[in-house]
């Protein structure tokens, strides 16, 4: 999985990155499932979370990813990548993903 810049929030004038999360066999879509990423450390204590350190994926900042806040974009409203996630973190927001989403393990 691999972050981009995605366009910005209704509480942001900048852009923001995002996980992409969804499998490349669905690249062909005009969609992309996102998990938007804050810099607001305080929130990297909350079970629906997974902290991404700094440097990591191309991040200038520490940023944690909001899995509880999955959603759908345009794939055209994707600016440009900006890296890709280690193994580790993959995992992490995969089962943060799974726990938030309620599915049974």
């Amino acid at each position: 999985m691999s972050i981009w810049a995605s366009p910005k929030t209704t509480t942001s004038k900048l852009d923001s990155p995002a996980v992409i999360f969804q499998t490349d066999d669905l690249s062909r879509l005009n969609t992309v499932v996102i998990i938007p990423l804050t810099t607001q450390l305080k929130r990297a204590g909350f079970a629906s979370t997974v902290l991404i350190p700094a440097k990591e994926a191309g991040l200038d900042h520490p940023s944690v990813a909001l899995c509880h806040q999955i959603r759908v974009i345009d794939c055209r409203k994707l600016k440009n990548k900006i890296g890709e996630l280690s193994l580790e973190r993959l995992s992490e927001i995969e089962i943060t993903v799974v726990f938030v989403l309620g599915i049974p393990s």
